[in-house]
């Protein structure tokens, strides 16, 4: 069990300040999501927890040890947490080759590696196994990191956003060999997601961010079915076309998305990157760059 009541405050990207103040219990074995708008403060959570941002505040406690605690200045390092991540921003050995990246995450030498076998094959990645990390793309280190990150059979799995780079394809089977692995392996798993699908297929919780704040929490159908709630949705998509007559196409939550513009919209074009945000009254169109 995950207890988190942890604090910190920084410089945004346009130097505004924020103000992070999470407050959480995450039970063993949930697999759970993370959720909200880019800049809610969702990576720095996971961040946090694993080890890799510390906290100015608070207390972490992971099945009653003390990982992080500023009062008594208690900060246990990465490698004495029993966890694996993979993040946007990939952590692979540019040196090495990906046998060699694979490999560094084994306990020892003379490990087992049946599993290394078995997870070679899921993410399908034998064919890269002797090539170097700087030719491989986006979506094949990705892979690569998701199977590092499993093949240290951590107890705690630390997911941002990891399909971001895949294709369609590619995102369906590692979604469902994660949740089978998640299964299997018995781990406590925490995904960063904008994707509503994503979310109903994999996760058991969902805790919606706003604002370097935890709003609500609850199953997916608690947070997303719920028409009472103030709460909107909001999805990453692309502009594939714009018609004649103002009508906007979004490829959004693996569909398309038909949206006839309106002057809240900002000035948008085909292959633009936008969040698309709704509820049961309304839609609203954000361009992200």
């Amino acid at each position: 069990m995950i207890r988190a009541e942890i604090q910190k405050s920084f410089l945004g990207p346009n130097s505004e300040k924020l103000d992070l103040d999470f407050r959480l219990q995450i039970e063993k074995g949930e697999f759970v999501v993370l959720y909200g708008v880019s800049g809610a403060g969702k990576t720095s959570l996971i961040k946090m927890i694993a080890g890799l941002l510390k906290p100015d505040r608070g207390r972490i406690e992971v099945d009653g040890r003390i990982w992080f605690d500023s009062e008594s200045k208690i900060d246990l390092p990465i490698r004495k947490r029993n966890l694996g991540f993979a993040f946007q921003e990939n952590s692979l050995y540019p040196n090495l080759n990906v046998r060699e990246n694979l490999e560094f995450a084994l306990p020892s030498k003379n490990s087992d590696r049946s599993l290394l076998e078995e997870l070679v094959s899921i993410m399908n990645i034998e064919s890269l196994m002797e090539r170097r990390i700087e030719g491989l793309s986006g979506g094949q280190k990705q892979r690569i990191c998701l199977t590092r990150a499993v093949l240290r059979k951590p107890e705690y799995l630390f997911l941002d956003e990891p399909f971001s780079s895949l294709d369609r394809d590619m995102r369906f089977q590692l979604q469902a060999s994660i949740r089978k692995l998640h299964k299997e392996l018995q781990t406590t798993t925490i995904l960063v997601s904008h994707e509503i699908p994503e979310i109903f297929k994999l996760s058991n919780k969902v805790f919606v961010i706003d604002s370097g704040k935890i709003l609500r929490s609850g199953t997916p159908m608690e947070i997303f079915h719920n028409k009472g709630s103030d709460r909107r949705i909001v999805n990453t998509g692309e502009i594939v076309d714009i018609d004649a007559g103002g009508t906007l196409t979004v490829w959004a939550m693996n569909t398309l998305i038909r949206v006839e513009s309106n002057e809240s919209f900002p000035i948008l074009r085909p292959g633009d990157k936008v969040e698309i945000e709704f509820d049961y009254r309304e839609i609203k169109i954000v361009k992200t760059e």
